[in-house]
This record gives structure tokens, C-alpha cells and sequence, in this order.
């Protein structure tokens, strides 16, 4: 491998880490709209869009060359983080997380259906070592994450969309990582207002004051978490298969533990040590199979 392949093959890599970041710390601004109104999520997801409305004009003679399938994937990815925010919001955020990180397992399902990749030992160990360390984390011989509430089943809806979304995705001709996100955009609206009514407890619409601290969490949800999450995704997810993706993702469990343990003032126990172990393993034994993609970006 060149000195420029390695370097092209490292960015797609560093991609999902940087999203697997921000869905580690998806905690932050989700609480922080939750307490100040709870519909700040929605009203955020359409900030999203519109500040994205500028550059969808300029790119829409390429989009609106895109296929019917491009729309869907779109949809479903917009629908996917929605149900994932709606979940860790209301649910129990160790069962969801769990219950989310069957997305290695969907992957591989997904990929060998729809792609026909070939399932290898060290695929197989990876997603061993990953969920074995998800499970660990959250109590594995303690509390088993069975679906019993609707938080728990948008876990699992959010998993499922999200890992065949990328796999649908892998199938279709390479496209500008921009022109995939603008694509998501305007689903997000309809798709967090939609999550809202099938939550356990819809807030009710009220009028709140719309101070600095509300504004600036609003702002950087939209155009932080929810623009870079799908931008890094998709960028990823066109240079390496859906499997590495999901399970290089695993590392968001790190990042949850650790962010947790300083911002809000939790330990973090053998157990959970044992865990984050665990994942890292399972990114690095992924991470051994890299090799470059060979399609243009075009």
C-alpha cells in the first residue's frame, strides 16, 4: 500500500470516529433540550434543514438526478436518528444503547444478503468482541435489554434503518458525501415530529423563552451533531463496507463512559473498563482488514 492509499484509506476511517464521537456525546445536547423545552429537538431538526436550503439550491442539478432509492435511503437515515434521539431521551440509556449496537449484526446480515459479501472469521470475531463488550458495560448477567417499552423498540428500528440504509447505500453510484446529506435534510422534520407522537409521553406544545443557552444547544444540535453525524456516515460508509462502519461505531460506547464519568461526575468500574477493552479490540481487529476502495468520488 502507497503512501497516498494508506493516507486515502485513514480519512474514511477517521470519519466514523468523529461521528462515533458525536454519538457518544448525543447525550449532551439531548438533555440539555429536553430540560429547556421538548420541542427544541424539533424546531432544531428544521433549523437543520434550512440552513442547508442555500447550498441544496446550488447542488440540484445533481440531486435531482438521484434515483428513487437515493430518496429512501434519505428517509431513512433522517428517520433513523430521530427514533435514536426520541429513544435515549425517554428510554433507559443503557438498554437503548445496546439494543442500538445490534447494528455489527445487521450489518453483516445486510451485506450478505443484499451485497453478497463473504462472511470471514475475522468479521465474526470482530462483532463478537464488540457486543460481548456493549453487553458487559451495561450489566450483562445483571439486567438482560429485552424490548418492552417503545423506547426500546425505536432502539431497535433506528439499528435496523440505520445499518441497511448504509448498505443500500454501498450498492448505489458514488456520490459527493454533501449531496447525500442534503438529501436527509428534509426528512428531519417530519421524522422527529413523527418520533414525538409515538413516544411514551408527547410533550405538549407550549411557548417557552427562547434564551442564549437554549439558542446556542439548539444551534449546535442542528448543525453539529445532526449535519456532521450524517455527513461522516455517508462519507464513511462510501469508502468501506457497512460491517466495518457499525462496528468501528462501537467506539461510541467509549466515548459515552468516559464523557459521562467527567461531565457528570460518574465512576467508571472494572466492569465497564472490561467493556471499553473489549470494543477498542473489536475496532482493532477491523481494523487489520483496511483496505483502500477503489471507486472515484465523483
Amino acid at each position: 500500500m502507497t503512501e497516498s492509499s494508506s493516507s486515502n484509506a485513514a480519512w474514511p476511517i477517521l470519519a466514523v470516529l468523529a461521528t462515533a464521537l458525536l454519538w457518544g456525546t448525543f447525550w449532551l445536547p439531548a438533555r440539555a433540550l429536553q430540560v429547556g423545552a421538548p420541542w427544541a429537538t424539533l424546531y432544531a431538526s428544521s433549523f437543520t434543514f434550512f440552513a442547508l436550503v442555500p447550498l441544496m439550491v446550488r447542488r440540484w442539478s445533481v440531486i435531482r438526478e438521484l434515483g428513487a432509492v437515493d430518496w429512501f435511503i434519505g428517509v431513512m437515515m433522517a428517520f433513523s436518528v430521530a427514533a435514536f434521539s426520541e429513544a435515549f431521551v425517554h428510554g433507559e440509556v443503557a438498554k437503548v444503547i445496546v439494543l442500538f449496537y445490534g447494528a455489527p449484526v445487521w450489518a453483516t446480515v445486510f451485506e450478505r444478503l443484499i451485497i453478497g459479501t463473504p462472511i470471514g472469521p475475522k468479521r465474526l470475531a470482530a462483532i463478537g468482541l464488540g457486543v460481548l463488550g456493549v453487553l458487559i458495560v451495561f450489566g450483562l448477567g445483571d439486567v438482560m435489554p429485552v424490548p418492552s417499552t417503545s423506547s426500546d423498540w425505536m432502539a431497535i428500528f433506528s439499528s435496523v434503518t440505520w445499518t441497511l440504509s448504509l448498505t443500500l447505500l454501498k450498492k448505489r453510484p458514488v456520490r459527493k458525501s454533501v449531496d447525500r446529506l442534503l438529501v436527509v435534510s428534509p426528512f428531519l422534520l417530519p421524522a422527529f415530529a413523527f418520533m414525538m407522537m409515538l413516544s411514551a409521553a408527547p410533550p405538549a406544545m407550549v411557548v417557552w423563552d427562547l434564551d442564549f443557552e437554549l439558542s446556542a444547544w439548539m444551534l449546535g444540535f442542528a448543525l453539529i451533531w445532526l449535519t456532521l453525524i450524517v455527513f461522516g456516515t455517508v462519507y464513511a460508509a462510501a469508502r468501506m463496507s457497512p460491517g466495518r462502519v457499525a462496528i468501528l461505531m462501537m467506539f461510541e460506547v467509549v466515548v459515552g463512559l468516559v464523557s459521562a464519568a467527567l461531565l457528570t461526575q460518574e465512576t467508571i468500574g472494572a466492569r465497564e473498563l472490561i467493556g471499553a477493552v473489549l470494543v477498542m479490540s473489536a475496532g482493532v481487529v477491523e481494523l487489520v482488514r483496511l483496505t483502500p476502495s477503489p471507486n472515484p468520488i465523483r
